[in-house]
């Protein structure tokens, strides 16, 4: 009897010890408490976030639940969570900074939240995106950048605004005429709403590689000239489970060539693989996709809307191939 007290007993002191041991570990992750963040909104902790990510490279950072004003960006260099119900917003009476308020340009940076109920807002304008992933601008070409991720989130732009460049997320390579030394390369977007912008995401240049899954996409646009997804030039990336719903007149798709390094080539969206879309915007001249240009893309969507598909003439005899459900397809010049 004795002998099953003390198995019994070995067994309580080794849970409890697990116990205790899981939830103190727990205490040593470092968090942007301790730099000086303020989780009423009140003060500005841009500089508490950086802080905190500078000081501590190789371990998670933390963000408790809280509400965080950011008045600057934040550069993220590791892992960056945070925690679910927490709203870290930008607003207007306090700052007019329109660059990014996330920028992810170190390889294997992450900024991941709890869940959806973790919102990022922009109460201004973001033309580079409210989260930026990659190389900062054409001139930013003295590194690689691989295996960034970006999930769980709920992104939230100017709702005030009309204008086109108001972006959600942005994805920029400056690799230029496939200059292997400067790649930016298998980024992955997975789980977010991205609402109240005129792009949703925009993949610039030779964005390429790069995983973008289970977005929902509201009220991202409201003309034709706006779009949830704006493939600019890019290439090779594989973008599955779009919903783009509650954004009248807005397109889903879009392919344009890129020509923003200033000489005179231009470079068409190639190899990209779109499917299981979902294009249910409303208004009766929303669209489906508006192909402008592009070259060996495959493109698989749902198409509910009013004015279905438009295609560059030779759309096809460019090896593109469009799958489509319930669509008009209309050619243009």
């Amino acid at each position: 009897m004795s002998m099953i007290r003390y198995t019994v007993l070995a067994v309580l002191i080794f849970f409890v010890s697990c116990t205790v041991n899981r939830s103190s570990n727990t205490s040593y992750l470092p968090d942007v408490l301790r730099y000086g963040a303020d989780p009423t909104g009140m003060s500005d902790s841009t500089k508490a976030f950086n802080d905190a990510i500078r000081n501590n490279r190789s371990s998670m950072v933390i963000i408790p639940q809280g509400v965080y004003r950011l008045d600057g960006s934040v550069d993220v260099k590791n892992h960056l969570y945070i925690e679910s119900g927490t709203e870290i917003i930008r607003r207007r009476n306090s700052s007019n900074s329109t660059m990014p308020m996330f920028y992810l340009s170190t390889s294997y940076a992450t900024l991941e939240g709890g869940n959806k109920s973790v919102r990022i807002t922009s109460e201004n304008d973001s033309p580079l995106g409210i989260v930026r992933v990659g190389h900062k601008d054409k001139s930013d070409r003295e590194r690689n950048i691989f295996y960034c991720e970006v999930r769980n989130l709920t992104l939230t732009g100017n709702k005030q605004s009309s204008q086109a460049g108001n972006v959600g997320i942005s994805l920029f390579n400056a690799q230029r005429k496939f200059e292997t030394q400067t790649a930016s390369y298998f980024h992955t977007i997975n789980n977010l709403v991205i609402q109240f912008v005129q792009t949703g995401v925009h993949l610039e240049a030779f964005a390429n590689a790069n995983s973008l899954s289970n977005i929902v996409f509201n009220r991202a646009g409201n003309h034709p000239d706006h779009e949830a997804i704006l493939v600019d030039g890019a290439l090779e990336n594989k973008i599955y489970d779009i919903f783009h719903h509650h954004s009248k007149d807005a397109t889903t798709i879009r392919l344009t060539s890129y020509d923003g390094f200033g000489d005179r080539d231009s470079y068409a969206p190639m190899f990209n693989y779109i499917f299981g879309a979902l294009a249910e915007q409303g208004g009766e001249r929303a669209m489906c996709v508006d192909a402008e240009s592009g070259r060996h893309n495959i493109i698989h969507i749902n198409c509910n809307v009013y004015s279905g598909n438009r295609l560059f003439k030779d759309f096809g005899k460019n090896k593109n191939l469009m799958i489509n459900k319930d669509a008009e397809v209309s050619s243009k010049q």
